[in-house]
């Protein structure tokens, strides 16, 4: 039984993910224009018409180009694709309260604007078919799962056709993967379907994972990253900060403190983007106007946000742009690489030695003591900012949120802040309502924030997966 190749992923994201059409999955190597497409495909072995025969790839070049397109789908997974697609990021930075949905131009009730706005508000129904919410939530999902799938494909390649190719680049592979499922766990319901095609033969279409199956899923991907990235520190360090992340979720301190003992300060991997337009997917704007395709930073959404403007963080290094003119009044900001010289300009984080003392300083936290404030004071001092006075202990009742405050800032807009509230509800007990934005919503439209603390899976999953059923429940 042999299955395709690029087409056999392209297959099975199509009749899983929402029966895309144009998806070119490996950057240059194929753009797919599948009009039918179902699972008995992923063993055809006819070449269906209108796609590259991907026998034209299993050579040493052709896996070097689908491991170079696998870099491609996780930039653009994480940061956001060109157009309205918003990656984890974007997405999640939405639904936390990072960032206000926002548009200078005229509100679309049904496409990419609408889409914003509900995530934002925190308006999400799990059921809802309305073709706004279907898109929001499909989006950071379809782009995702395209990363496991590359993922798949480019290790399997990499063994078969380029064996003497050096072994850190399977070894980033299998990182990138982790960090896909680690974040589709952080951003979704419980109840992930981790669906997949083995390479060189057969698929296996999932019923759907709990949140701490996610997270464990990705761990052994961590681990075999660093099995294989013997060489590179890069990928290393970057498994090591996945893994810690992913323990994080599973409320496993000590574990994560450990993975991520190595890491040094220094350490930062970045997505790099190269055209304008094509990085960071959050707001730029044009000489005249703004142009916003996600949101405008916020400062206290929704009685409980964060200062992250007026608070003038020097951690947080934002530019005052053109009015919003949806937002009457409303002061549009946004972090400063991402705008300037180019929108999309600056390199979007993914992992650093930063978040490895922030995973360490939980750690401390958890056992007591005063480790954690010197871990976070040291962080202050070493980190080549200027103008962090020290924290002082604020006492029992406070050190949490002192330490998530400081997570939020360190980390800002790189994706962490979503998981770090649903953390602080499913695993110190705050209540939601004291974490999560709420009464009055202040973005578009007049309403009241609404009670969706997670992103539910888009429904059109269960039209093209038998075997999904929905969310096991939409929990923090």
């Amino acid at each position: 039984m042999k299955a395709k190749l690029i087409e056999s992923v392209g297959c099975l994201q199509r009749s899983l993910r929402l029966c895309i059409r144009n998806v070119a999955l490996f950057g240059s190597i194929a753009a797919l224009n599948l009009t039918g497409c179902s699972p008995s495909d992923l063993i055809d072995t006819d070449v269906p018409s209108g796609t590259n025969d991907p026998r034209a790839y299993n050579t040493a070049e052709g896996a070097l180009l689908r491991y170079r397109g696998l870099i491609s789908s996780f930039r653009q997974g994480v940061s956001g694709g060109t157009g309205s697609q918003l990656g984890f990021i974007p997405t999640s930075s939405l639904i936390s309260d990072e960032l206000i949905a926002s548009q200078a131009n005229s509100i679309n009730t049904s496409g990419s604007d609408a889409s914003n706005i509900a995530v934002d508000s925190r308006n999400l129904d799990p059921e809802s078919r309305e073709g706004a919410i279907v898109q929001v939530t499909a989006g950071a999902w379809i782009a995702l799962h395209k990363v496991r799938l590359a993922a798949i494909d480019a290790i399997g390649a990499l063994h078969s056709y380029a064996p003497q190719s050096p072994p850190d680049r399977i070894g980033h592979a299998f990182a990138l993967w982790g960090m896909s499922e680690v974040m589709l766990a952080e951003l979704y319901c419980s109840g992930i379907p981790l669906s997949r095609i083995e390479f060189g033969g057969g698929a296996y279409i999932a019923s759907g994972s709990t949140t701490e199956e996610v997270y464990s899923s990705a761990l052994k991907l961590f681990d075999s990253a660093l099995v294989y990235a013997t060489d590179s520190l890069a990928y290393r360090h970057l498994a090591m900060v996945g893994k810690g992340w992913a323990l994080l979720g599973l409320n496993r301190y000590a574990e994560a403190a450990a993975a991520v003992a190595e890491v040094p300060v220094e350490f930062v991997y970045n997505n790099s983007h190269v055209s304008e337009g094509s990085g960071l997917n959050f707001t730029y704007y044009q000489p005249d106007r703004l142009v916003s395709i996600s949101g405008i930073v916020s400062d206290r959404e929704g009685i409980l946000g964060l200062p992250y403007i007026s608070a003038a963080d020097p951690r947080i290094d934002l530019i005052q742009l053109p009015s919003d003119a949806s937002l009457p009044g409303v002061p549009a900001f946004m972090v400063r690489k991402f705008v300037q010289p180019a929108p999309g300009a600056g390199p979007v984080t993914v992992a650093s030695g930063i978040e490895a003392r922030l995973i360490r300083a939980e750690y401390e936290l958890s056992q007591g003591g005063s480790a954690w404030l010197n871990t976070l004071n040291d962080l202050r001092s070493s980190a080549g900012i200027a103008g962090l006075d020290p924290l002082t202990d604020p006492g029992v009742e406070s050190r949490v949120d002192t330490l998530f405050k400081e997570r939020a800032f360190w980390l800002f807009l790189t994706g962490r802040r979503h998981g770090d509230m649903r953390r602080l509800v499913r695993q110190y007990g705050k209540p939601i309502g004291n974490v999560f934005p709420r009464g009055p919503y202040t973005g578009h439209r007049s309403g009241a924030y609404g009670t969706a603390v997670v992103l539910p899976a888009p429904i059109t999953e269960r039209d093209v997966n038998t075997s999904y059923s929905g969310c096991f429940h939409t929990n923090a």
